[in-house]
């Protein structure tokens, strides 16, 4: 797919989904952080951007498993919605997202902070998998038919 932006984020909402007979949505909003500079002199200040995200099929099943603070990797195409402002009769754009891969990279709970497992209502409801075992590095004992220190030319 042409225009993918990959991205990492938090989702700042509970998921919207929806579904029908013959399909699967789920809606993310997600906030990203972004570092603005300051005018001359002044200290650069961090200002959060907040996007919609919209998933489809089996990309929205997984997405709707989501809760607000989940640390998230997006894969996504932009796509610019455009409307008229019933009240202002204005044109009127956003740059929304329509995601092709959302991976939890960390779960989260409601004030933001990562956690590594959450067991409470409305939150995630089960651990996170242990950590793989360590792996026993191979042994540093030379090959049979390797030759004796002595017969080395250095």
């Amino acid at each position: 797919m042409p225009g993918l932006t990959l991205f990492r984020c938090r989702l700042a909402a509970d998921p919207d989904v929806k579904s029908g007979p013959s399909f699967k949505l789920t809606k993310l909003r997600i906030a990203q952080k972004k570092e603005v500079k300051g005018k001359a002199g002044a200290p650069a200040k961090e200002i959060s951007e907040f996007f919609d995200v919209t998933c489809w099929g089996k990309c929205a099943e997984g997405a709707a498993r989501l809760v607000k603070g989940d640390v998230l990797l997006i894969e996504a195409a932009p796509k610019i919605e455009s409307w008229v402002d019933k009240t202002t009769q204005k044109n009127m754009s956003k740059v929304g997202f329509v995601a092709s891969t959302v991976a939890l990279v960390m779960w989260g709970d409601a004030q933001g902070q990562g956690s590594a497992a959450l067991n409470q209502p409305g939150q995630h409801s089960e651990a996170p998998p242990p950590p793989p075992p360590p792996i026993d590095p191979p042994p540093m004992d030379p090959p049979a038919d390797f030759p004796p220190d002595d017969n080395l030319p250095f």
